[in-house]
């Protein structure tokens, strides 16, 4: 099972504290999201993922400000691709 980035725990605990400023409630937002996305992602996956046909591409990309993300499997059978732009 994944676990959550320690930053996502970090904003997650915060939030419970205090009350975060509109910016820091967006990122936890799409902090979120990305982590749902991810999970969601990893129920796609094959239970096995030791077969030599497997390959899984993970792509961070930052350009002023912006974020992209995008997750891509490939099997023989099937590529599955999710993508996250903040």
């Amino acid at each position: 099972m994944r676990q959550e980035a320690p930053e996502l725990q970090y904003m997650q605990a915060l939030s419970q504290r205090v009350k975060l400023a509109t910016k820091k409630q967006h990122a936890l937002q799409h902090a979120l999201q990305g982590y749902n996305g991810e999970c969601l992602f990893d129920c796609c996956l094959p239970p096995n993922l030791s077969q030599p046909e497997f390959c899984m591409d993970d792509v961070d990309l930052s350009y002023q400000g912006s974020h992209c993300q995008i997750f891509s499997h490939r099997t023989k059978k099937a590529t599955f691709s999710t993508y996250s732009i903040t």
